[in-house]
């Protein structure tokens, strides 16, 4: 009889130990179910943060580019060269305009007579020009980064001052130059006294 009583007590022991670590891992399996809503759910606000720091990156971008091209649309680009003396322009040479009586945004070169674009857009140049020696004829064109555009001819050969006019609306990209230049192989004198001049100005950036 006492061997019984200690066999069912071993049983009773053994069926506890069995119940209790079960209801452990109930209790575990319970813990990790609750939890992993939990984290799902900020796993998901984690994930939209860093979209939403994305998009705010890009806006903050594109007002950033918004602004820089509102700046270069208030950005006044004009300039206006003349010389006093008579120019003697070598042949395939550039005409330097020595005194810039305007010169917005400083680019416009009185050592070179180069005019280089600090904004890309469209532009408009003009050169009014007149030969200096009655017995000749001179030529004087424009020149977008080394690329002619528009040209004319001063003919004082019948016997008169002859002066022409020349305009072009051109885009130019930031950094390119323009130039007025002596397209003819020989050496051509222009006439001062300020009838010769280039001038332009930016019409529109882009």
């Amino acid at each position: 009889m006492a061997n019984w009583r200690w066999v069912a007590f071993a049983a009773l022991c053994i069926a506890l130990q069995s119940i209790t670590s079960g209801e452990s891992r109930l209790q575990k399996r319970s813990d990790e179910l609750a939890a992993d809503p939990l984290q799902t759910t900020i796993s998901q606000l984690s994930e939209q943060l860093t979209a939403m720091k994305s998009q705010m990156t890009a806006e903050g971008n594109r007002i950033a580019a918004l602004e820089a091209k509102m700046n270069s649309l208030k950005r006044t680009v004009a300039f206006h060269a003349v010389s006093v003396d008579h120019i003697h322009a070598r042949g395939h040479s550039p005409l330097v305009l020595p005194v810039a009586q305007t010169n917005e945004a400083n680019a416009y070169d009185v050592s070179t007579g180069f005019f280089t674009a600090p904004v890309s857009g469209l532009y408009i140049f003009r050169t009014n020009f007149m030969c200096a020696d009655l017995t000749t004829y001179v030529h004087a064109d424009i020149y977008v980064n080394g690329v002619y555009v528009a040209g004319s001819m001063s003919d004082c050969r019948r016997g008169y001052l002859d002066s022409v006019s020349t305009e072009v609306i051109a885009r130019v990209q930031t950094g390119q130059k323009v130039n007025l230049g002596n397209p003819d192989d020989s050496t051509s004198a222009y006439y001062g006294h300020k009838y010769t001049t280039f001038s332009g100005f930016l019409l529109q950036a882009d």
